[in-house]
């Protein structure tokens, strides 16, 4: 999870920046912050709320599709799926 300094995102030194923001929308996608069958934020929203690259935004959201999480329809946005399309690692 992401920590945040005066509405500033503090980036941990020990991981990537796209996995920790991969982390942070997994966490509002299973905590219902962002809905299955709705849209997230675009790439746009995401670089300004994060303050990070459009390379690690799609990074990130890259790998939210890989497990099944979010879906990217072209010229429409990136969407959540619903659970039972998640391919989650075992803990």
């Amino acid at each position: 999870m992401i920590e945040w300094d005066r509405g500033e995102p503090v980036w941990a030194e020990d991981s990537a920046k796209w996995k920790q923001l991969a982390q942070e929308l997994r966490e509002r996608i299973e905590s219902g912050r962002y809905r299955s069958r709705k849209r997230i934020p675009s790439q746009r929203q995401l670089e300004q709320e994060f303050g990070v690259s459009r390379d690690v935004i799609r990074q990130a959201v890259g790998h939210l599709v890989a497990m099944g999480m979010l879906k990217i329809d072209p010229g429409v946005g990136t969407s959540v799926l619903p659970p039972e399309n998640w391919r989650l690692p075992e803990e």
